[in-house]
């Protein structure tokens, strides 16, 4: 997944386009939610900002220990694993209710160019997982002189 901004509601003109899309989104990830419940299956809700100095991401990763969450930033390319195991059941219980959803996780981004892996930092407090990536400058172009002979 590469990064791009988000520009929520900018124009507030919807094309034809636009509409087709949603109602296309709305038909086929209306039972998205169900799916995700259903399928053993999760992917942590991720916000990624940009600041004047670095990229900071925010991850909901609930019931999990800091142990279990692994990052890694090579290439440009952060990716976020995990696996947040079920508790154990008694067979004797009747569940009214059971949308907990438990296994494995990994969530990749292709980060910009100006990032460094040097600095990196995380932090894992009340389920979310913050991570802060810094900028590095830009590199100015290169002069190169001519000399006349």
């Amino acid at each position: 997944m590469k990064l791009m901004k988000w520009y929520p509601g900018v124009t507030g003109v919807t094309t034809f386009q636009d509409e087709v899309e949603d109602l296309f989104n709305n038909l086929f990830l209306a039972n998205r939610r169900r799916v995700d419940l259903g399928s053993g299956v999760w992917i942590p809700r991720v916000n990624i900002r940009e600041h004047e100095d670095k990229y900071e991401l925010t991850a909901e990763i609930p019931g999990m220990n800091k142990d279990e969450i692994s990052i890694e930033l090579q290439d440009n390319n952060l990716t976020i694993r995990g696996e947040k195991k079920a508790e154990s059941e008694a067979k004797d219980e009747n569940f009214h209710i059971c949308e907990r959803v438990y296994g494995k996780f990994e969530r990749s981004f292709l980060l910009p160019e100006d990032t460094s892996a040097e600095g990196v930092e995380a932090e894992y407090k009340d389920g979310i997982l913050a991570v802060s990536i810094p900028k590095t400058e830009k590199q100015k172009p290169k002069e190169i002189k001519v000399r006349v002979k």
